[in-house]
């Protein structure tokens, strides 16, 4: 059995399991992503939830639902920690302001590019170039280290 969602779902799923003070059959597997999951929630998940296992995920619509992921049987801390895995078939490089790669573990800004990347936002041409380079590296936004 796997479950998935949002931390916020599962802050809510706890809740409400606590409050109806039931035990759920065994949950295999719940996989969170959309915003950090924090070590208390990790651990109420685990053991309210009965899940015996918990990965995290990272994606974006622009992109793919799934661009990094955990793999099975890795360390609390780890999946805690990062993102996970980069998927097959994408690839991603951390930039500075100006563009450029930044060394591996140095901050910067997540760019991908891969077969399930957009090719751009419908109708809106300087959005996408805006967001899409010649290259077809799509600037997500988000600050990264890898």
């Amino acid at each position: 059995t796997v479950i998935y969602g949002t931390p916020t779902m599962y802050v809510d799923l706890v809740r409400r399991v606590r409050e109806a003070n039931i035990k759920l059959p065994q949950i295999d597997l719940a996989v969170t992503g959309g915003a950090i999951c924090s070590p208390k929630l990790f651990e109420d998940i685990q053991e309210v939830l009965g899940v015996r296992q918990v990965k995290t995920v990272f994606g974006m619509t622009e992109a793919s639902a799934v661009l990094f992921q955990s793999l099975f049987n890795e360390s609390k801390d780890k999946v805690l920690q990062t993102v996970g895995h980069l998927h097959d078939h994408y690839e991603a490089k951390v930039v500075d302001a100006n563009g450029n790669t930044v060394p591996m573990g140095a901050p910067g800004e997540l760019w991908v590019r891969g077969y399930g990347t957009m090719l751009g936002y419908w109708g809106d041409a300087q959005k996408t170039k805006e967001t899409i380079d010649v290259d077809k590296w799509l600037r997500t936004g988000d600050q990264f280290e890898l």
